[in-house]
């Protein structure tokens, strides 16, 4: 089983030290101020393009880092804020909703092996409803909280067999049904991913 697919998240890149460097002492946020296109270098060897208000980035604009992540996308009084894109060092993308810095609304989180998530997101996490994708078909649609399944989920697996119940951490918990490809099913209670509790086989014959 796939047990998580997560995001790597991108604190590391959105700091406050550079987020500073182009403010003036005691300067705020104006959001009625006119924009400006340039081009800016950090001390950490970031550059950023695009629009600014002031010395805030705000606006369309391009932040690549010198490890060569980059963020490309909406800004906000500084921040990541609105649509965008966020290419990892090792190939992983995440396109969509962001707010303060982190991945925040809908979107879509691809591995470079080609396994997928998308759906929800909070503060970098996956949480709500969504859906992960591997390359061997296997398939979890459901309910997510804070990076893990969580809730009522269906997991299909590469062999025809599959899942629907309950999840708690990241594992089968509670009530649920499996089924097996040559039609044998098992009902009832779960815990840690093992059948444990009230429950019933049927078999096909």
């Amino acid at each position: 089983m796939h047990l998580k697919l997560a995001n790597k998240g991108t604190s590391r890149y959105f700091t406050q030290e550079e987020a500073m460097e182009t403010i003036k002492a005691g300067k705020k946020y104006n959001p009625a101020q006119e924009r400006t296109n340039k081009k800016h270098t950090y001390k950490s060897g970031a550059v950023y393009n695009g629009e600014w208000k002031g010395g805030f980035r705000d606006g369309q604009g391009v932040q690549k880092w010198i490890d060569g992540a980059m963020y490309e996308g909406s800004w906000r009084d500084n921040q990541a804020h609105g649509k965008g894109n966020f290419t990892h060092v090792d190939g992983d993308v995440y396109e969509g909703d962001w707010a303060n810095n982190k991945a925040n609304g809908y979107g879509i989180y691809t591995h470079n092996n080609g396994a997928t998530y998308e759906g929800q997101w909070k503060d970098d996490l996956q949480n709500g409803k969504g859906i992960e994708r591997w390359k061997d078909s296997s398939e979890y649609e459901g309910s997510y909280r804070k990076g893990k399944k969580h809730g009522y989920g269906e997991y299909k697996w590469a062999d025809g067999s599959k899942f629907e119940g309950q999840w708690a951490e990241n594992k089968i918990s509670g009530l649920g049904v499996y089924s097996w490809l040559d039609g044998r099913q098992y009902k009832g209670e779960w815990k840690n991913n093992n059948m444990e509790g009230y429950g019933f086989y049927i078999w096909k014959d």
